[in-house]
Parts: C-alpha cells; structure tokens; sequence
C-alpha cells in the first residue's frame, strides 16, 4: 500500500468512528452527563465540530465501509 492509500483508510476510517460515536447519540449524552465538565452548551458546538470533521475525512477518504 502507498502513502496515498494509507492515508485515504486512515480518513475512512476516522470518519466511521465518528459516524458511531454521533449515532449513538454523542456527545449530547456526555454533556448531559457532564462529561469532562461539558454542558449542555457544549453540545451544538462539539457536535458541528464533529461534523466538520467527519465533511473533511469523507473529502479526503470517503466513508469507507
């Protein structure tokens, strides 16, 4: 496998380990729960930022499988 390959399956991959965590129901759950003292506050926050993330790792990967 090249750099370029591996570096397109590490992008799939992240954007599948955020998919799992926003599916199930991450991070409203954690801010709820005050997780590393976030609050609800933080939820739309962390979670447009997850997202964005996600957009950039489907960019430059694809959401793989």
């Amino acid at each position: 496998m090249n750099r370029r390959e591996a570096k397109r399956q590490a992008c799939a991959v992240v954007y599948n380990l955020i998919e799992s965590y926003l599916s199930e129901g991450q991070p409203d759950m954690d801010c709820e729960e005050g997780i590393h003292d976030w609050t609800d506050a933080d939820a739309g926050v962390l979670g447009r930022a997850f997202r964005e993330i996600q957009d950039e790792m489907a960019r430059r990967g694809g959401p793989g499988e």
